[in-house]
């Protein structure tokens, strides 16, 4: 069951929308302060204060993540205020990762400690590749924490 947000749901699709006309003029890597999220924002009018939560909904939901920096706020209200940096996790992911590479790479570094097949490996990356977790079932002492 999916965790409620305090977030409508009207406005996370729009946060979404909003957050790809951001990628489509700037590009999938580009860096952003928080606010310049509403430049973009074409829908229901959202009160300052709900903002905040706007932006975490998109952090947690896994969309943005936070960045080391900080840039100059965009909005005319907060222009030049120093706001946190955000980048698009999904440019994070377009990234190309190489299945083959990161198995090679388990089976070097962990062969020692844990015998996985080759397509269990790869099953493992895949599925950690597209959710930030992964349920590991089996028999006690089977290995899921070795693999974890």
């Amino acid at each position: 069951m999916k965790p409620k947000s305090s977030v409508p749901e009207e406005l996370q699709d729009e946060a979404l929308k909003s957050l790809a006309r951001l990628i489509d003029d700037r590009g999938s890597d580009a860096e952003f302060p928080g606010d310049a999220i509403w430049s973009y924002w074409n829908g229901i009018d959202v009160p300052s204060a709900k903002k905040p939560s706007i932006l975490g909904w998109l952090r947690n939901a896994g969309h943005i993540v936070k960045t080391d920096k900080m840039l100059n706020a965009e909005t005319p209200s907060r222009a030049g205020s120093p706001a946190t940096a955000y980048r698009c996790a999904v440019g994070l992911s377009q990234n190309h990762i190489d299945v083959e590479d990161v198995v090679a790479s388990f089976e070097t570094d962990c062969g020692k400690c844990i015998k996985l097949e080759a397509p269990s490996i790869s099953r493992v990356v895949a599925s950690l590749l597209s959710k930030r977790f992964l349920v590991l079932t089996g028999l006690s002492g089977s290995g899921k924490t070795k693999v974890a």
